[in-house]
């Protein structure tokens, strides 16, 4: 169809069907055509789900751009793509694919561009309707799929995938079967061999991706996604239904994610503001999301990380032939501009509807898609011939929205009034240096028939004087975000300056499954990185020269894995970034390394792993020592396998998170050469066999060496039976080989480390020693394992155990322990799970600064005697630990300072600590700080002779405000307890409540030490909850030990809750002692209670406390029971706070110096006694100014004395009009 039409707009919800049924149709147009719909039929009456008819027609669309795909947010759920037999073919300057769409019933789709095809997605909300962070946009068909153009690329944060599937036909059977050749996606140069194409100018789209999915998949063009990523090809169908037989790169091609030139991406807001800056970015319909290394889900603006450059190829079989270029160099700059007002100018000059822009560096037809810059309401094509003008050429230039001025060349542009009919010698430069250039405004057509008829005046304005008509502030990606990952103490992320990441992942095993002749480019620009390959096949083998080696596998050279000049190689797997971190996808069954000393695999961080074997052969040569330049990360695995990694940079953690034994083999033969200035890490599932050559480190610094196998055994004097089967042997030559390391670390994959014979093991230079497994199994012999930092952690993978409220005394089955072994370090690291030292008659954990628990859920057990030794012994936040002996365990206090060194980290807060074993001995500070402390001797003896046991709350400073931590809890648990006068135990708080402290004996308890439970005020100035204390304990003691030890208590704070429980004994209060909580209980269980002289039980305060008071008899012999009240005693439970309006909640306040404002009131029965009382009985005691009366209940054959003493429950009147506030007091 042909109507001399300058535009055609086609606009559906659903679908657009052009009947080729009957008859091909071509459609066309001067300046743009447009088909926007989620589907695009051949014909509705097809019924595309049976076989395929013999013939088709075609559908052919021509202008100068061209829109396929459906344009409304609204409408982006295309139905299935289905195969047919119609063509469309498509030419045009610009070609763009818009939205999420899919073809029915066209079997060979062409869309040629003489410019550019643009890949542009939309921003669909979310199902709650909220906005998200992406734009994404598809195309998908069954059939053969080919773009040409002179540049293929998705525009400006743009997520474009391309899903091409095979067509199927009806066999003769009635089965579905694929038709051959069909499935291809290809990209081609367009009119041009590449090798004479015109340098393409700068593309102004950043940080798009593009995802293609095909069969068959061929790139013979130029892809571009500056700062972006894209991935060709899939063989996962857990991933995508489409998989990847072939991928080929072929020669002359150019696939590049590198950036070149200025190119704009979004604004920043706030910028004078670094801390509070904020670098956004509009997507295609404008929505504003934020660019932030660490983006959060549900922010009230959409958040998103800075894309980062990659290339990934995934097939069967790639082949990448030379002279394709696969691009991924850092360079280029990502700009933003901020806009203040001030001094600068009161608005932006740019912001008006009738600004434009141009810019001689910009070539392209249509002005570029950004979100961030809007469309300014221009059409595709839009665009203004001008004369020259004071070094402006005289051309035809694309407009565009205003804000594009400001990069570098650009001019704003707006027509001049009063200017029709200027002609090019009245051209001048204006007063303010704006210029007045005639010219005319065009379409996107060509010819003279698409320029205005008359000519008129424009002012243009350079980037220099619209900076002097508004303050515009320019901001660098590179420069922005390495100064916020500074700033937050973190490593930068990637950076348009670094290379990318250049993924090759075959699937197949055979030598063509991988061919890499091209030309891979990951070359930083200044002051970035290099980028990082992988590069996976079913089986590689590296060798010394092409054609070299002697596996039926992929053939690498050595010297072209070096030529990459990767940061980071891996070589068998991928990186796989996501929540748990950085994971790699294994898909090598074997690696090996078969190269020569002369021929080195060299490089900065060298990884190799396998889901089977990887073995470095004889003779073969591996080399780390080049420069690493981004911070290593630790790494993580899926399943069984074996991995090496060497490295000039720092040691990482290799974790495999399922199958820890079984399969993976790592083997390094005799005459094999592995060096790193670094750090080195051996790991296999299986078995592991070391008889070649390591070397770590550079001269005067050791190097990191760690080992991961499934049972690892130290020492000499192995058992004759033990071979490779039982695990890694490393012995004397090995532990001569580490006396120069830096760092050590050993995980047996979930079993014990054996020690076998006497040995050491470090000494000044290892700075950190890592041991995870299930524990240590001694043999017998003397070990003392030596470092700055050591650190335990049970095997990883197995359920923490349930931390109950006390822990049991554990014993381990073991027989006849003996030997010893040291752990001595500046300080001692438990991490989490179990972790069990077995066969050992003494183990001692020596850290002169601190040990201390940094994960959860760890235990450390010993089947006999354990020391502890510290300077102190605490927790990170939110820490615990727990240790436990099945014979001694003693805490002691290291020759160091006790106290944190100074500038050194501070203990946590909210941690644990418990300690259980036969028997417990403490001369150790230990501090939990708002945490909590138990300690388990059993039936045997608690003995805490010195030192200092702290859970004391503490203040934390926010700028000119502090936030309070409440103290914690103690719990002493054992047949007898006993605090020495030199020891200190302390639950003291400021701004907060006191802790609590426990103590549970079976025998006696003693407790001469000095005891801090007082709370004080905060900067609100209220008086918190002060401390509690609870005791349980086999008999009260001698005569005056209870009034000595409430005087005790008294002194030190307890006074918000008072619990004492007796199993023997009476309890006695005489004298002048005094009880003072807001809660009181005192039991006899067996015996009796007798409150006498002048004694006090005082839990008066802000709303009146309660004491009870609970005596019983094991026997009927009326010997136990009573409670006497005599003499001048007083029992006070009464308000003593008159306004209540100030007064914080009272379990939060006590204020215990108001009890002298407390009125004695004389009970009803003012002496003798009330008599023994059967079951069911009750005696009333009534306060005189007690506006209700309490019956109290006496169990029977107990017996209630009142001998002169006095019971105070009253309520003090409350002036704000509220009710009394009355005590209780239970006797029982």
């Amino acid at each position: 169809a042909s109507g001399g039409f300058g535009r055609l707009n086609f606009k559906s919800r659903n679908s657009l069907s052009f009947g080729l049924g009957a008859a091909p149709l071509s459609l066309s147009a001067a300046d743009s055509l447009v088909l926007d719909a989620p589907n695009l039929l051949a014909d509705r009456h097809t019924d595309l789900t049976t076989g395929l008819p013999a013939s088709g027609f075609g559908l052919s669309l021509k202008s100068a751009y061209v829109q396929l795909g459906s344009a409304d947010y609204l409408y982006q759920t295309p139905g299935a793509a289905r195969g047919g037999t119609a063509s469309l073919n498509v030419s045009a300057t610009t070609i763009d694919l818009i939205g999420n769409s899919a073809l029915q019933g066209f079997s060979k789709v062409d869309l040629a561009a003489a410019g550019d095809i643009r890949l542009v997605g939309l921003n669909v909300a979310n199902a709650d309707g909220g906005a998200t962070a992406f734009a994404r946009g598809s195309l998908a068909m069954a059939g053969n799929l080919t773009l040409t153009s002179a540049q293929t690329y998705p525009t400006t944060l743009s997520d474009f995938k391309l899903s091409v599937a095979g067509l199927k036909f009806a066999d003769t059977s009635g089965q579905a079967s694929d038709l051959a050749g069909s499935g291809t996606l290809a990209f081609a140069a367009f009119g041009h061999a590449l090798q004479t194409a015109p340098t393409v100018q700068t593309v102004w789209s950043a940080g798009g991706s593009l995802t293609a999915l095909a069969p068959h998949i061929v790139q013979g063009g130029r892809l571009l996604a500056p700062f972006g990523s894209i991935t060709l090809g899939n063989h996962d169908k857990a991933v995508d239904a489409i998989v990847t037989a072939d991928l080929e790169y072929r020669a002359g091609s150019l696939t590049s994610v590198a950036g070149s030139g200025v190119v704009p991406l979004g604004s920043v807001v706030n910028g004078s503001v670094p801390t509070a800056s904020a670098w956004l970015a509009g997507l295609s319909d404008g929505t504003a999301v934020q660019l932030t290394q660490n983006p959060l889900d549900g922010a009230a603006t959409p958040q998103r990380a800075l894309p980062a450059k990659a290339i990934v190829s995934r097939a069967a079989t790639v082949n990448a032939a030379s002279d394709a270029v696969l691009d991924l160099s850092g360079g280029g700059s990502l700009v933003a501009f901020g806009f203040t007002p001030g001094r600068g100018g009161s608005r932006d000059v740019l912001d008006a509807p009738t600004t434009f822009a141009i810019n001689p560096n910009f070539q392209a037809a249509v002005a570029p898609i950004d979100g961030s810059y809007g469309s300014g309401g221009l059409k595709p094509g839009d665009s203004v011939q001008l004369s020259a003008m004071a070094g402006l050429p005289a051309g035809t230039y694309t407009l565009m929205p205003a804000h594009y001025a400001l990069l570098p060349g650009g001019y704003s542009i707006s027509a001049a009034a009063n200017s029709r009919d200027m002609v090019a010698s009245a051209n001048t430069t204006l007063a303010d240096g704006t210029l007045l250039v005639s010219g005319r405004l065009a379409g996107s057509g060509s010819g003279s028939g698409h320029l205005a008829s008359r000519s008129q005046g424009f002012v243009l304005a350079s980037g220099k004087v619209l900076r002097t008509q508004s303050e515009f502030n320019p901001f660098d990606a590179n420069v922005y975000f390495k100064d916020k990952a500074v700033a937050t103490g973190q490593q930068a992320p990637e950076l348009p300056a670094d290379g990318g990441h250049l993924v090759f992942d075959a699937l197949g095993s055979s030598p063509t499954a991988l061919s890499l002749a091209s030309r891979l480019l990951l070359k930083a620009a200044s002051g970035g990185r290099a980028g990082m390959a992988d590069l996976s096949a079913g089986n590689i083998e590296i060798v010394s020269v092409p054609g070299g080696g002697s596996g039926s596998g992929v053939k690498l050279v050595a010297a072209d894995l070096n030529a990459l000049g990767a940061d980071s190689l891996l070589i068998g797997a991928v990186r796989e970034t996501g929540s748990a971190g950085l994971t790699l996808k294994v898909g090598a069954s074997a690696v090996s390394l078969n190269n020569d000393a002369q021929h080195p695999l060299s490089g900065a961080d060298i990884v190799l792993a396998a889901s089977n074997t990887v073995s470095i052969g004889s003779g073969a040569a591996l080399q780390a020592n080049v420069n690493l330049e981004r911070a290593p990360q630790d790494l993580t695995l899926n399943g069984n396998g074996a991995l090496l990694r060497a490295s000039s940079g720092a040691a990482v953690a290799v974790l495999r998170s399922t199958g820890q034994t079984g399969g993976g083999v790592l083997d390094i033969a005799p005459g094999a050469v592995v060096s790193a200035s670094g750090s080195a890490y051996l790991d296999a599932s299986g078995r592991m066999t070391q008889d070649g050559v390591l070397r770590l480190g550079i001269a005067g610094q050791g190097g990191a060496l760690g080992y991961g196998a499934p049972g690892i055994n130290l020492g000499t004097g192995f058992a004759p039976a033990l071979g490779a089967a039982n695990g890694l042997l490393l012995g004397s030559d090995a532990l001569a080989a580490w006396r120069g390391l830096s760092q050590l670390s050993l995980n047996s994959h979930g079993k014990s480390i054996g020690l076998y014979g006497s040995f050491e093991l470090g000494g000044a230079a290892l700075k950190t020693l890592d041991l995870t497994g299930a524990g240590l199994v001694g043999h017998g012999g003397d070990v003392r394992l030596i470092a700055g930092t050591v650190r335990l952690d049970g095997a990883a993978g197995t359920t923490p155990p349930a931390i109950p409220p006390t822990i049991p005394t554990i014993i381990l089955p073991t027989t006849a322990p003996a030997g010893s072994l040291v752990l001595q370090a500046d300080a001692i690291e438990i991490g989490s799970q179990r972790y069990a030292i077995q066969g050992v008659a003494d183990v001692t954990l020596s850290a002169q600064r601190r040990l201390i628990a940094v994960g959860s859920g760890a235990t450390l057990a010993t089947d006999h005697n354990l020391l502890l030794a510290a300077g102190r012994i605490t927790t990170a936040n939110g820490s615990d630990a727990s240790f436990s002996a099945g014979g001694q365990l003693h805490l002691a206090s290291a020759a160091a300072a006790a106290a944190a060194p100074s500038g050194g980290p501070a203990d946590g807060l909210g941690g644990a600590l418990r300690f259980a074993a036969a028997s417990i001995t403490s001369d150790a500070l230990i501090s939990a700080p708002a945490g909590q402390i138990v300690m388990n001797a059993g039936q045997g003896a608690l003995d805490i002779r010195s030192g200092q046991i702290s859970t004391a709350g503490v203040a934390v400073a926010f700028g000119s405000t502090a936030a309070y931590a409440p103290g914690g809890s103690v719990t002493l648990q054992g047949g007898q307890v006993s605090l020495g006068a030199a020891a200190v135990l302390d639950l003291s708080a400021s701004g907060a409540a006191a802790g609590r402290l426990r103590v549970d004996s079976t025998g006696l308890t003693q407790l001469d030490g000095v005891l801090q439970g007082g709370a004080t005020a905060g900067t609100d100035g209220l008086l918190p909850a002060q401390g509690q204390f609870a005791l349980a304990s086999a008999h009260a003691g001698a005569a005056g030990a209870f009034g000595a030890l409430n005087r005790k208590l008294n002194d030190a704070g307890f006074t918000d809750m008072r619990q004492f429980r007796y199993a023997q004994g009476d309890v006695v209060l005489a004298g002048q002692d005094k009880v003072m909580a807001r809660q009181v209980v005192i039991a006899a269980d067996n015996g009796n209670i007798r409150i006498g002289g002048n004694s006090l039980i005082d839990a008066s305060g802000v709303q009146g406390g309660s004491i009870t008071l609970v005596a019983a008899q094991a026997r009927g012999d009326g010997g136990a029971g009573q409670v006497t009240i005599s003499d001048n005693a007083s029992l006070k439970a009464n308000s003593t706070v008159t306004n209540f309006s100030n007064v914080r909640n009272a379990t939060n306040v006590t204020n215990a110096t108001n009890a002298t404002n407390a009125t004695n009131v004389t009970t009803a029965a003012t002496a003798g006694t009330a008599g023994a009382v059967g079951l069911g009985g009750s005696v009333l005691i009534a306060s005189a100014n007690s506006d209700a009366s309490a019956a109290v209940a006496v169990d029977r054959g107990a017996s209630l004395h009142l001998d002169g003493g006095s019971i105070d429950v009253s309520g003090a009147p409350d002036t704000t009009g509220g009710p009394l506030r009355h005590g209780t007091v239970t006797l029982r």
